[in-house]
């Protein structure tokens, strides 16, 4: 696949990176990794849990948090991911998709990213509207 039709990837480390592309489509982010998976965030979705995020960590940096064995008992730290949970509650595979929302927010704007590809974290950039 060439980097032109999946011209992001997630922040783990270059073995663990995957390659994937966005696109908006009626109000829906939708997102497609280059193995095939696809997953969709609506814009409503998308600001709860931005608004959701700055509840919970105003400014300051928070974690991916999305490991499925944590997500699954719900045991995971507060981050991104427990946030997504807590949106679209028991579907882990898309709480998962932080891998992909955290790119996809820091490259809309939303948010930054830490630069670390091992504990991975983002924080806003700004006050949510």
């Amino acid at each position: 696949m060439s980097s032109s039709q999946f011209p992001f990837t997630t922040c783990g480390a270059s073995g663990k990176a995957v390659a994937f592309r966005y696109y908006k489509l009626a109000g829906t982010i939708i997102i497609k990794n280059a193995k095939g998976a696809e997953h969709r965030f609506t814009q409503a979705k998308i600001d709860e849990i931005v608004s959701s995020l700055f509840n919970q960590f105003w400014m300051n940096w928070f974690p991916l948090a999305n490991d499925i064995r944590t997500l699954n008992n719900l045991t995971e730290r507060p981050g991104l991911g427990m946030t997504i949970l807590s949106a679209y509650p028991r579907n882990t595979a898309q709480a998962q998709a932080a891998s992909y929302l955290g790119p996809i927010l820091v490259d809309m704007g939303i948010l930054r990213w830490s630069g670390t590809h091992s504990s991975i974290e983002f924080c806003l950039v700004s006050v949510p509207k």
